[in-house]
């Protein structure tokens, strides 16, 4: 008889629902972050193309390679083109452009004004 006349410990109502309001903001923080981070996904290949665009130029300039190439790597093809700038004896318009490999569309495009020595 003793045992039941004791009051029990436990959580009120409010309590619950606080808790529960506090879960949910830990977990649309998550989910947030968690969405960012595969939209990212996208400018990470960004990115690694326009490093690629930078070391090509920085090559075709030091080494003169004043030809067209193709540049394929796993997920996407860099084609380099090269030509005149509006007729000009020593300026040549550098084109880099970036496809997908998988769906053939344009990722990125590079211009650059070179002078031919």
């Amino acid at each position: 008889m003793a045992l039941l006349n004791q009051k029990l410990q436990g959580y009120t109502l409010v309590e619950t629902l606080i808790a529960i309001v506090i879960i949910m903001i830990a977990f649309s923080i998550a989910m947030v972050v968690f969405v960012n981070v595969f939209q990212n996904t996208k400018t990470e290949l960004d990115q690694e193309i326009q490093l690629k665009f930078r070391q090509i130029a920085n090559d075709t300039k030091a080494n003169q390679t004043f030809i067209d190439q193709d540049f394929p790597f796993d997920k996407y093809l860099i084609s380099k083109t090269l030509e005149k700038y509006n007729n000009s004896k020593k300026l040549i318009l550098l084109k880099l452009e970036a496809v997908d490999l998988s769906s053939g569309k344009t990722i990125n495009e590079y211009k650059e004004l070179v002078i031919d020595y």
